[in-house]
């Protein structure tokens, strides 16, 4: 659906896919699995939108699930990131539109 929504604007990255590609069944290493629902708000749970300098070249846009996990022994809770989505653009400024937009899309802005 978010692919689709993009598609219709000037802020169509390179690529939109989702972070566990290979859909590996390790979701605390790889991402999200394809088949999984999508997740929803709570107290203690966020979907994050950042950017990040690529690898060999241009912009990442990664939405990722960041959540607030108890830890034994521990007073207080830790935090674990499952990363959903990833996108690549080669210009900086297309990142954090591309970004505003996905934040604003899924309604986490």
């Amino acid at each position: 659906m978010l692919c689709k929504v993009v598609r219709g604007t000037e802020l169509e990255p390179e690529w939109l896919v989702a972070a566990n590609m290979l859909d590996d069944p390790n979701e605390a290493t790889s991402g999200a699995r394809m088949d999984r629902v999508w997740p929803a708000d709570s107290v203690w749970n966020r979907v994050a939108v950042s950017v990040d300098i690529g690898r060999s070249e241009g912009w990442i846009v990664h939405v990722d699930w960041i959540t607030r996990t108890e830890i034994p022994d521990v007073v207080g809770r830790g935090y674990a990131v499952m990363p959903l989505l990833r996108a690549k653009v080669f210009v900086a400024d297309q990142a954090w539109q591309l970004a505003r937009f996905i934040a604003n899309a899924l309604d986490v802005a």
